[in-house]
């Protein structure tokens, strides 16, 4: 009988025991293989910051929550798309880049070299944050990649690293919204003691090498080519002829129909052989004014015309252009209107030839 008792005494304590273990070491342990695979999903969200007793589970822990810590802070430097990407490959990234379809997008602020000079540096900061905060959360909603935060300037890419649909009209909407953002937080700022703020957008797409660049020891996810210098040349661009907003013919032909877009100039770019129509963003299809429209159409019909060299036709268009409300006022619309404020045709012909061979 004593025998008998002891045995079960002994078991007793050893099923005491498993239970103890598997609720003070393999329950905790379990829980942080869960939660590491959801980090590995990048998936920080209700992961609870436990501590146990035991000395060796509670330092897996704490390294683990560093870990989870030190990963949230790093996907603010590192696009989490591309963390992501990286973490699928299982592997460590190196140099890579791949012919892909992208949308490039080049916002910069206007003066910003004046406002930084007018506020102190706290103030800097507080107004930037705050601007960067609403252009960088349009981009997102509108599925772009910030490629990179150029001091005052943001480059982000659509379509890539993770596949966008109608990529380019996205790209569009997004300037179009940061634009739009500024105006409607300028008295905000005003009334605070800070300068309101306006922006200018260059955008363009094509083919160009997307992935891994830099050095053995420090790398970049970005897009290089000619579809990117065609679109942050087209950014300053637009201070030149008093717009928000430039984009490409090629743009223009995949978004017509739904945004009103005005075209501006014919020029041609360097290291190419045709001549590249320049284009400003109005405004949605359906959120079109009057005003827009008769913009649109006097601006397309004087543009056509010139580059037709037709005289008695770029005659008509510019009476057309001259009735358009407002179009003193239009700096676009003013340069075009300047070129051929002459009333000889052999002048009118001698200026369109100049339009048309342009360069930039």
């Amino acid at each position: 009988g004593i025998t008998l008792g002891s045995s079960a005494g002994v078991l007793l304590v050893f099923l005491v025991l498993g239970i103890l273990v598997v609720f003070v070491i393999t329950r905790p342990l379990r829980e942080i293989g869960k939660h590491m695979n959801a980090v590995s999903r990048m998936s920080f969200d209700n992961i609870p910051l436990t501590n146990s007793f035991i000395h060796e589970v509670k330092a897996i822990q704490w390294s683990f929550f560093s870990m989870v810590f030190a990963l949230k802070s790093f996907r603010k430097y590192v696009p989490e798309a591309v963390i992501r990407k990286t973490m699928a490959t299982r592997s460590i990234a190196q140099m890579d880049l791949l012919l892909k379809e992208c949308t490039l997008f080049f916002l910069d602020i206007v003066d910003f070299t004046t406002i930084s000079e007018k506020l102190r540096p706290d103030e800097l900061m507080v107004l930037m944050s705050e601007a960067m905060e609403k252009l960088s959360d349009i981009v997102a909603e509108e599925s772009g990649f910030i490629d990179k935060y150029i001091g005052d300037a943001i480059m982000a890419l659509w379509g890539v690293p993770e596949e966008v649909e109608d990529h380019q009209y996205r790209a569009c909407i997004a300037a179009l919204r940061c634009v739009q953002v500024l105006k409607d937080n300028a008295d905000n700022w005003t009334n605070r003691g800070f300068p309101a703020l306006r922006c200018r957008v260059g955008i363009h797409f094509g083919e160009a090498l997307v992935g891994n660049f830099g050095s053995s020891n420090r790398l970049n996810y970005t897009a290089l080519g000619d579809p990117v210098n065609l679109a942050a040349r087209l950014e300053p661009l637009c201070k030149h002829y008093g717009t928000d907003t430039l984009v490409s013919s090629d743009m223009y032909e995949l978004i017509k129909g739904r945004i009103i877009c005005r075209a501006v100039d014919v020029v041609m770019v360097k290291g190419r052989t045709q001549e590249t129509i320049l284009y400003e963003l109005l405004s949605k299809d359906e959120e079109a004014t009057v005003n827009h429209t008769k913009i649109e159409q006097a601006s397309n019909n004087l543009v056509l015309a010139m580059r037709s060299g037709e005289v008695r036709n770029i005659r008509r268009c510019i009476n057309n252009a001259q009735k358009v409300p407002g179009y003193s006022e239009d700096k676009a619309l003013s340069l075009l209107l300047e070129r051929f404020a002459h009333h000889n045709d052999d002048d009118i012909i001698d200026a369109a030839n100049r339009f048309r061979e342009k360069h930039f």
